[in-house]
């Protein structure tokens, strides 16, 4: 999964799991020039893998961006600082809570 390297008014978003797999997805994401911007399309792209996911099967994340490991370290522990644009703390706890769902 991936949000880019730059971001205007609309960041695109990725999830790639293989050539033609069901679950890839790209879209946008309104997360504008701010300080964060980039790290919300980032966590975007978690929330979509970790909420697609079959809960029954294992899931492994693979991300260059440390920064919204950092957000989402930063959000199971309840402390955001560096406080993140919204929606990048919805997106934190959601990807937290569906993660830590029990599977099936």
């Amino acid at each position: 999964m991936d949000g880019p390297a730059r971001c205007g008014t609309v960041c695109g978003v990725g999830v790639f799991y293989s050539d033609g797999h069901a679950l890839n997805r790209s879209a946008g994401v309104d997360a504008y020039a701010a300080p964060g911007a980039r790290n919300v399309a980032e966590l975007a792209a978690i929330f979509a893998a970790v909420s697609r996911h079959p809960r029954s099967r294992p899931l492994r994340l693979y991300t260059d961006s440390l920064a919204s490991l950092r957000s989402l370290r930063r959000c199971a522990e309840d402390s955001f600082e560096p406080p993140l644009p919204p929606p990048g703390p919805a997106l934190c706890a959601a990807a937290i809570t569906r993660a830590r769902r029990p599977r099936r």
